[in-house]
């Protein structure tokens, strides 16, 4: 695709909407994806798999380079070509609302890759994006809001 031929990397975290009770068009495109995200609520729907790396191989084996499943409070699970691995979340004292996580997590992650961080790495950097973003109200914060 053009997309690989100017070197971008290509993500995709996907969303549970009635687009999933036909993922005819994710399954046309993943081979073109890097990295795809989903929570285990949606890996689960889309491979009818309850285990996540059983869930990770069976989306996988449909092209993406690398799968990651956000777990929550139990972290992330990752597999690619090479390598899989669960990575544990950090403990939350304060945990207010889970509005956010995932994209949160995914930020963090991204992030990570950006500045070259490994893949563990990176999923770490986005279970503690993550665990932050539950610890607030809402999908921000607001902290210097002046009233």
């Amino acid at each position: 695709s053009k997309v690989r031929e100017a070197d971008i990397s290509t993500s995709l975290d996907v969303v549970t909407s009635p687009a999933m009770e036909n993922p005819d068009p994710l399954w046309e495109i993943l081979p073109e994806i890097d990295i795809f995200f989903c929570n285990q609520s949606e890996a689960r729907l889309l491979s009818n798999r309850k285990d996540p790396p059983a869930a990770a191989r069976w989306i996988f084996n449909r092209g993406p380079g690398t799968v990651i499943i956000k777990l929550g409070a139990d972290g992330c699970f990752f597999l690619t070509k090479n390598n899989s691995a669960f990575v544990p979340s950090v403990s939350v004292q304060n945990l207010r609302d889970t509005t956010g996580a995932g994209d949160a997590f995914a930020a963090g992650f991204l992030a990570a890759r950006l500045w070259g961080l490994d893949l563990p790495v990176a999923c770490a950097a986005g279970n503690r994006s993550g665990a932050r973003a539950v610890q607030y109200v809402g999908a921000v914060s607001l902290t210097n809001q002046k009233n």
